[in-house]
């Protein structure tokens, strides 16, 4: 059961990055429900498509270490300070009122929820990764 939640989170982690990868590289969509008004500028548009591009690799960096989730559990650690970066984002447009709190909360929020599931599933792949090498 401890693999299968491992197995999860990875999957989560890849399908939230891609939907990210689509955010950025379509912008208007998603500040337009958030109702944020963005003039995507050439410089604003160049930041989008580096955050699109990096997010793209961690998609893919997620689904090789869904390959072989306990050896390469360190990519679910290595994930949390995404998602606290993503939640720290979030509070800043809060900060900045170019995002009202009730539309935002969700923003904050995910990132935490995600946080804790990949810190279990790192913690539990460490433990399946012990078993393993007792019984060997």
């Amino acid at each position: 059961m401890k693999l299968v939640f491992v197995r999860f989170c990875y999957w989560l982690g890849a399908v939230l990055d891609f939907f990210n990868v689509l955010m950025y590289l379509f912008p208007s969509t998603l500040f337009r429900r958030l109702g944020i008004r963005l003039e995507v500028t050439p410089a604003v548009g160049y930041l989008l498509i580096h955050a699109a591009a990096l997010m793209l690799a961690w998609t893919l960096l997620l689904i090789w270490g869904l390959l072989r989730p306990i050896e390469r559990r360190g990519v679910l650690l290595l994930t949390v300070p995404i998602c606290i970066g993503m939640g720290v984002s979030a509070l800043y447009l809060i900060a900045a009122k170019a995002l009202e709190l009730e539309k935002g909360l969700p923003l904050l929020m995910l990132p935490l929820v995600l946080s804790v599931l990949f810190l279990g599933a790192w913690a539990s792949a460490g433990k399946i990764a012990r078993a393993g090498a007792k019984a060997e």
